[in-house]
């Protein structure tokens, strides 16, 4: 028996992207300076989950740390990495959707990992 307990956002199991870009392309210039929850990620799945206040200048703040893990899994990604977002406007929603994403994926870049416990959030830092 399976006994996880499912994340609904609204009606769907995934919240949908407001959009996405294939990194190391032209199209990076199409990142907005708006506030959201980003993604990056390739065939291995969820890398990176993180939520700003603008997109563009997050998204250059992590290209330029060469130091960081994100980095070096985005350096020889599996098949195509591409960064998404979700436009969130209001802090408490972001970091409410960037927590229960985080917890769902466990995204293998992230420092902190939320988990679920009784319907109780902990940290669990990595």
């Amino acid at each position: 028996m399976n006994t996880y307990k499912r994340i609904k956002f609204g009606d769907d199991i995934i919240p949908k992207f407001t959009s996405e870009i294939l990194i190391n392309s032209p199209s990076e210039e199409i990142i907005p300076q708006y506030g959201g929850i980003y993604i990056f990620r390739d065939l291995r799945g969820i890398l990176y989950v993180g939520e700003t206040v603008n997109l563009l200048r997050r998204f250059n703040e992590h290209r330029l740390d060469l130091n960081s893990k994100l980095n070096k899994f985005l350096a020889a990604p599996i098949h195509s990495a591409y960064f998404s977002w979700i436009r969130k406007s209001n802090r408490e929603d972001r970091l409410q959707l960037e927590k229960d994403l985080v917890s769902f994926f466990q995204p293998i870049c992230n420092s902190i990992l939320y988990k679920s416990n009784n319907d109780r959030r902990k940290l669990c830092h990595t």
